[in-house]
């Protein structure tokens, strides 16, 4: 019998904050959810080739990727200011501005799905075992 798996969140501390009170919760992508933004990261890109001729190639664009991975993996964080040094609220458009400040964050994101995809797959390996 086949059982879709339930939604999996793990905090992760952000490594950049020495005290340890900067972490973001991320959510474990399922393949099917990440193949969709990746389709979605493909461009069209067309071109005319002299007079008559017009090609058209697939592009990938990695940050437009990497924008629509971080605003559905991160779910929820902890310990973000904004410049006034006040909380600053998990949103969309907060996720891709901490994305444009620090540019490492996309890299850091991307480890903790890497990390909560490893254990997602122990877990299903453990479950198939028994």
């Amino acid at each position: 019998m086949l059982k879709l798996s339930t939604k999996k969140t793990k905090w992760f501390p952000v490594p950049q904050d020495s005290s340890g009170e900067t972490q973001v919760e991320v959510l474990h992508l399922k393949p099917g959810e990440v193949a969709d933004i990746e389709s979605k990261a493909n461009q069209i890109i067309g071109r005319q080739i002299g007079d008559e001729d017009f090609q058209t190639e697939i592009g990938f664009n990695p940050r437009d990727r990497a924008k629509k991975l971080i605003t559905k993996a991160i779910v929820g964080w902890k310990g973000f200011e904004n410049t006034n040094g006040k909380e600053l609220k998990c949103s969309d458009f907060n996720k891709l501005e901490v994305m444009k400040e620090f540019d490492w964050f996309a890299e850091f994101i991307e480890e903790c799905r890497t990390t909560l995809a490893e254990e997602a797959g122990d877990e299903q390996e453990d479950a198939v075992k028994n």
